[in-house]
């Protein structure tokens, strides 16, 4: 089925036509789905039963044109979107500056970006707003997950769950993404369905999944130095571990003192189970001069191995075996991370970091023998 809101015939930039999405949506479906983007702005939404709402798209102010408005009987929404991360700051101070000399009714200026974290730009407005006025920002991916948790509210074949889905669909074709329940099944079915997801994200989702852990790699190698650098690829449906086990990125760094395939690896896959997962840990073949020798040594050293992680053997197909000393992060942690979240980024290279070092130590002692 066409999407509704996807390559339309107007002539129209891609950020307007997402406004025009967005204003669609509110406008003609449920008024649940209005109430549940005001109760993203405000603690107080007004009740919406009967109440007559006004939808207006770039509206003429005094020297800025913000992209639309809602106007309430007591409440007015002013809308600016952006496809990227960042406001434009000196559009939003004119937005907000005809707001304040203007208009004498109740308004919410709200900025809808891609990023996850509100700038600063909006507490510094609020610091000295009166208080008929407030600037906001909502996050297109938080703004996504209540999209997809309204659709189940409303049976298959309605009019506001056919809007739900296409803008939904709409949103994740744009590379929009929230991992986080349903979202996090919808990435998950691009390892379990690739080709379909690999149509739609082909320009978008695997570039940001390699940008992010790119971005991790460089966190952990301003923490641990040695044994050369990482190298970011992609990995494929099937990947290292059989059908039952689905790749998306990974992130190699070669040990070259104990051989060209004993290395460390960052993976984000799906498990057997479908499930998403990050996991660090140092990997050898059976293959490697060192590896009974290796095995030996850390077998030694069980107790300061199971502190770091568990030691396990594995078996890609008969006759070809080594062993993992691996860790799996946090589930939340790896949202945080692949939601662009700096604290989340910080916080898995630092984790990952002393798992690298702690291991490393134990490496430079077989080394040394």
């Amino acid at each position: 089925m066409p999407n509704l809101f996807i390559d339309t015939g107007y002539q129209l930039t891609e950020e307007d036509r997402l406004t025009n999405a967005l204003t669609a949506l509110l406008e003609h479906a449920d008024r649940e789905v209005l109430l549940a983007f005001l109760q993203h702005l405000t603690a107080v939404a007004p009740r919406l039963e009967k109440t007559p709402v006004g939808f207006e798209l770039q509206p003429a102010f005094s020297s800025s044109r913000p992209d639309a408005r809602m106007v309430l009987p007591e409440l007015v929404i002013v809308i600016e979107t952006k496809r990227g991360d960042d406001l434009d700051e000196e559009q939003f101070r004119h937005h907000w500056d005809h707001i304040r000399e203007q208009t004498t009714t109740p308004t919410i200026l709200v900025g809808l970006t891609g990023h996850h974290v509100s700038p600063a730009l909006i507490s510094e407005l609020n610091e000295d707003a009166p208080d008929r006025l407030e600037a906001t920002h909502l996050s297109w991916s938080d703004w996504l997950a209540s999209v997809v948790e309204l659709k189940e509210s409303f049976e298959q074949g309605s009019a506001t769950h056919l809007l739900l889905s296409q803008f939904e669909e709409y949103m994740r074709s744009l590379g929009y993404w929230h991992f986080d329940g349903s979202p996090v099944e919808r990435i998950r079915d691009y390892g379990h369905t690739l080709q379909r997801h690999y149509q739609i994200h082909r320009d978008r989702t695997r570039p940001y999944l390699l940008e992010r852990m790119e971005c991790l790699t460089d966190l952990i190698a301003e923490r641990v130095t040695r044994h050369g650098s990482w190298d970011v690829s992609e990995w494929g449906p099937r990947g290292a571990f059989g059908a039952q086990r689905t790749g998306i990125v990974r992130a190699d760094r070669v040990i070259n003192e104990l051989g060209s395939h004993t290395r460390y690896r960052l993976s984000l896959e799906f498990n057997a189970e479908q499930e998403l997962e990050f996991r660090y840990y140092l990997t050898m073949p059976s293959s490697e001069s060192h590896f009974s020798s290796l095995g030996d040594h850390l077998l030694e050293h069980r107790g300061e191995v199971d502190a770091l992680a568990p030691f396990s053997r594995y078996g890609y197909w008969e006759n070809y075996e080594g062993f993992h000393l691996r860790k799996t992060a946090p589930l939340k942690l790896v949202h945080g991370f692949l939601d662009g979240e700096t604290q989340a980024t910080t916080t898995l290279a630092g984790d990952v970091g002393r798992f690298v070092s702690a291991v490393d130590e134990l490496l430079d002692g077989f080394v040394d023998q």
